[in-house]
């Protein structure tokens, strides 16, 4: 992490530390243009210390199914072993942890109400991008997401993130059904989305015990994918 200061001589003056706010600010502007794409990080400014901090990236890695120990998050750790190694800091978001009352308690009149729902809404918003693990449920992504979704607060959560997509199925499609029906909703609400998606076919038997994939090439489309997204 990177840190600068906003120095001025007579901290009275507003002026002052305004101007050396933004010079800090085109200063860490500058330091981060000149990193390679994938090595470029989150700037945060503090009104009250007159410092800037840089931290990497933070990744979410959303499960996309409320199943207990489900493929999607053995996939997703997989998947976050792989940001680790490229130099991202990652977060899950297990839909298995969504409170089982959401739907009677956190939609419509009831958005931002619900405590424990908020607790997980808030790491989208702590998140600079996202990866949805997606398996494929009756010819779409599962209707827990699309709740998940509705009970964000409306243009919220999800506006203006970058989302990668991975896409899991017991058969040859690899979920690509979910990933198209879940594309559209993702780009209504001005979420950007990676064209680099990935399909896992026949995921009950490519996922080895120990959390990998039988298929080189597989393993090869995650790494390439985990890449454009830190360029994204």
């Amino acid at each position: 992490m990177g840190v600068w200061r906003c120095a001025t001589k007579n901290k009275d003056d507003s002026a002052a530390r305004e101007q050396a706010a933004y010079n800090a600010l085109d200063q860490c502007w500058r330091a981060t243009r000149t990193l390679p794409r994938n090595q470029r990080r989150r700037v945060r400014f503090n009104c009250f210390t007159g410092t800037i901090s840089s931290h990497p990236a933070l990744i979410t890695l959303l499960v996309g199914t409320n199943r207990p120990n489900s493929r999607a998050r053995r996939v997703a750790t997989l998947y976050a072993s792989l940001l680790h190694t490229l130099g991202a800091e990652t977060q899950f978001l297990d839909l298995a942890d969504l409170p089982t009352d959401v739907l009677e308690n956190a939609l419509y009149h009831n958005t931002g109400k619900h405590e424990a729902f908020n607790q997980l809404a808030a790491r989208l918003d702590a998140s600079d991008k996202i990866v949805f693990l997606i398996p494929e449920y009756n010819c779409s992504f599962p209707g827990v997401l699309k709740l998940f979704i509705d009970a964000l607060p409306y243009h919220g959560g999800l506006r203006g993130k970058k989302a990668a997509l991975v896409g899991l199925g017991t058969g040859s499609q690899g979920g690509a059904l979910a990933l198209g029906h879940l594309t559209d909703v993702l780009m209504y609400l001005n979420s950007a989305v990676l064209p680099q998606r990935v399909r896992l076919p026949f995921i009950d038997k490519e996922l080895t015990a120990d959390n990998q994939l039988a298929t080189p090439l597989l393993a090869q489309l995650l790494r390439e994918q985990a890449a454009a997204l830190l360029a994204f």
